[in-house]
């Protein structure tokens, strides 16, 4: 069984005069999952907006989410054939990334010097068919509650709003009622990606 370790800064003063065999960086550990810590800073952007029990809620959410993860991923690496294949596969696409990365800086530090508004407007409707997706892509909210749980025909009023106030509704529902609570509504992920939370009888994107 792997060792989950509850660090308390109540620690910090009992045995200060120990020595440490890991390099914080002075940071403040909260969890330890074999070797690997779960730092209190790293808490920090996760509950910034939230308050009193919603800030614990999700604090412990976050930090029970974190453990299972990071024992699945040790489970994995344990026990999935040919890691050398993976560990090949992940370097090339790091360097892969890394040099699309740069082109991209380079090609946006020449379209701000050289290239106005409007020349890339009339690029992009001359070349349409260069910028359709390989896949869906939306943005938005996914959570998953119970049937059984209280409120959700409040649930269907909020999510067919748009405003902030429905969303903020939403979030500290999620936190006392939700399953499963997904936030993007400030980025682009994959159809697909929500797809794969819902029920096996659900639609899929080629239906």
């Amino acid at each position: 069984m792997k060792r989950i370790v509850l660090v308390f800064i109540l620690l910090i003063y009992l045995f200060g005069g120990c020595t440490s065999f890991t390099d914080h960086k002075g940071k403040t550990p909260l969890v330890e999952v074999d070797g690997k810590f779960l730092y209190k800073e790293d808490l920090a952007d996760i509950v910034k907006d939230k308050m009193g029990d919603d800030s614990l809620l999700l604090s412990e959410q976050y930090i029970r989410s974190w453990i299972e993860e990071e024992l699945l991923y040790d489970k994995a690496q344990r026990n999935v054939p040919n890691m050398e294949s993976i560990e090949q596969l992940v370097e090339n696409y790091k360097k892969s990334l890394i040099v699309h990365t740069y082109k991209q800086e380079l090609i946006k530090q020449r379209l701000l010097t050289n290239i106005s508004e409007q020349e890339i407007e009339q690029y992009y409707n001359e070349h349409k068919e260069l910028f359709v997706l390989e896949e869906p892509m939306i943005q938005g909210l996914f959570m998953k509650v119970p049937q059984v749980a209280t409120g959700i025909n409040k649930v269907r009023r909020w999510y067919k709003q748009k405003d902030s106030t429905a969303i903020e509704h939403l979030e500290k529902y999620s936190l006392h009622n939700a399953v499963k609570y997904e936030y993007f509504y400030n980025k682009w992920i994959p159809a697909e990606t929500i797809l794969e939370m819902l029920p096996s009888n659900s639609l899929s994107l080629s239906q």
